[in-house]
């Protein structure tokens, strides 16, 4: 399948040869240097095979998915390699200037102006829309392209589709809610677009698919405990372990985690990650995560928040979340949808 990985390979392999002419084009005419016109014909004929499989590889997403910035300036530098290659193999005296000179234009023209990527993109993804909005059963579709839209371009960009002052909401929910951080005002503005323009925002995440990670992420204190077990990421089924003398069976499924002591019923104890799950939640709608840099939707959370407390009659059980992520809005047990979880065990027998 062609895909991104070819793309970055491809414009790596673009760069660098591109890079390497511009350095030695100086010394070419010098004598015994005729291997510098030689190296230069050889990799502008390896391109022509490149730049056929980039195009292909960008047609295939613009055709499906419509143009976005990083897809405009792919095509942009598909079409330049394109010219480049054929003016060097075309040229007996080919001018290097003509590199950067056009780069520069290119670079002028995608910024600024109705041909610019930004412009492009919307239009493009406006024309999808209302595609979309004039068919049935594709809300995924209409979401993740509203979605898009508000992040990339803001409320207004959705103006033809309703009636309502979009510039004035977005001026007025920006006001309103001027203490919040940015991702929970983007939520906020996708939350009212979905509404006016009665959207379903099932199938994707817009706002509501969260990673939360322990603010310590990867510090287990242990301090007072006798025995440790890793809950894996995505765990799920049963688990059944030999804790010092006791046989412990694990299950997971979904928000929730068991632990079976001597299996037959000498007790159970159970850590259902709802409730927490629900109160990161509110603090993510009132803007109180710590963001993190890593990634958009990605938190950090307060580490004593994360730390669940249970006994049986064998032990004090800790369960230290590390990570929880998936569709936090309530209830976590829907189909199609749910929380992962992963964790560490902290046993301390009695």
């Amino acid at each position: 399948m062609i895909g991104g990985n070819y793309t970055t390979l491809i414009l790596g392999y673009a760069v660098f040869g591109i890079l390497s002419l511009l350095l030695i084009w100086p010394i070419k005419d010098e004598h015994g240097n005729r291997w510098v016109q030689l190296f230069s014909r050889f990799f502008y004929l390896t391109m022509i095979p490149l730049v056929i499989l980039l195009a292909l590889a960008v047609y295939k997403r613009v055709s499906h998915y419509g143009f976005t910035e990083e897809r405009h300036i792919l095509v942009v530098l598909a079409v330049w390699l394109a010219g480049i290659s054929l003016y060097f193999l075309c040229s007996r005296k080919g001018d290097i200037r003509l590199v950067p000179m056009s780069l520069c234009a290119l670079a002028l023209l995608s910024t600024f102006g109705p041909q610019s990527a930004a412009d492009i993109s919307r239009r493009s993804q406006q024309a999808r829309l209302a595609a979309a909005l004039a068919e049935s059963g594709v809300d995924d579709q209409r979401a993740s392209i509203i979605s898009y839209l508000v992040d990339a371009h803001g409320l207004r960009s959705l103006q033809r589709f309703t009636n309502t002052d979009l510039v004035a909401l977005d001026k007025e929910i920006k006001k309103k809610h001027a203490n919040l951080p940015t991702y929970s005002i983007n939520s906020l503005k996708r939350d009212t677009i979905f509404t006016l323009l009665n959207v379903s925002q099932d199938g994707t995440d817009n706002g509501h698919y969260l990673n939360v990670t322990r603010q310590d992420q990867g510090i287990i204190p242990v301090s007072g405990y006798d025995y440790g077990y890793k809950v894996e990421p995505y765990q799920t089924g049963i688990t059944t372990l030999q804790i010092g003398a006791h046989e412990c069976r694990i299950t997971t499924d979904n928000d929730t985690l068991t632990i079976s002591v001597n299996v037959v019923g000498d007790s159970t104890v159970v850590f259902n990650l709802a409730p927490l799950a629900d109160e990161i939640y509110r603090a993510y709608k009132d803007g109180k995560l710590t963001e993190k840099r890593s990634g958009r939707n990605q938190f950090a959370y307060p580490s004593e928040r994360m730390r669940l407390l249970r006994e049986s009659n064998r032990f004090d059980i800790a369960f230290l979340v590390e990570q929880l992520n998936g569709d936090f809005r309530p209830p976590h047990n829907k189909s199609g949808s749910g929380l992962y979880f992963s964790g560490y065990l902290l046993f301390k027998e009695k």
